[in-house]
């Protein structure tokens, strides 16, 4: 499937989830992935006069990281899309692994979609991540259920998680950026 922006708003209407005029959240970390979903969603939320509203987590687990969140910010809001830090806090002395770190980022962007009325967050995985998450998974021996890979649709503490760029490739997302001229 080629990526643009008729391809895309086809698969959001496919979901057959929204209702009219939503207020939708988008998880931004400022790479290409997210920055492209963004600039997706902020087109078709304005065709269907809906909210967007950008969530950016500052881990706190490196030095810059305030110093991204905040270029994250202040990129967005150059192109006119509302945002949020969330600074996630941990305990002294705590092992950071991934897997705390994703639980605790997806505590947080769910817990904020509860408290300002968001049912639908976007997040920005595509294909190459499903395939990586697949080979990880197969790698630790996983069972038949563990290597079903990324769910484009999940339903996470009552937030329906949307992943709508699945079914592309990081390349397709790069060019896309490129040929728009969009920086990440």
């Amino acid at each position: 499937m080629k990526l643009n922006f008729n391809n895309f708003k086809k698969k959001l209407k496919n979901y057959n989830c929204f209702d009219k005029n939503p207020h939708c959240a988008v998880a931004v970390s400022g790479g290409p992935d997210s920055i492209l979903l963004t600039i997706l969603l902020k087109k078709w939320i304005n065709e269907i006069n809906g909210r967007l509203t950008a969530i950016i987590i500052d881990h706190n687990v490196r030095k810059n990281s305030k110093d991204e969140s905040i270029e994250v910010k202040n990129y967005l809001k150059k192109i006119k899309i509302h945002s949020k830090i969330i600074k996630l806090t941990h305990f002294k002395n705590y092992s950071f692994s991934m897997n705390y770190l994703r639980e605790r980022r997806y505590k947080s962007l769910t817990s904020f979609c509860k408290k300002n009325n968001i049912l639908h967050l976007f997040l920005g995985h595509q294909l190459d991540d499903n395939i990586e998450t697949y080979i990880g998974r197969r790698i630790a021996g996983s069972n038949i259920e563990g290597l079903r890979g990324i769910n484009e649709l999940v339903v996470l503490n009552k937030i329906l998680l949307i992943r709508p760029l699945l079914n592309f490739r990081k390349k397709q997302i790069y060019n896309f950026l490129n040929n728009e001229n969009i920086k990440f």
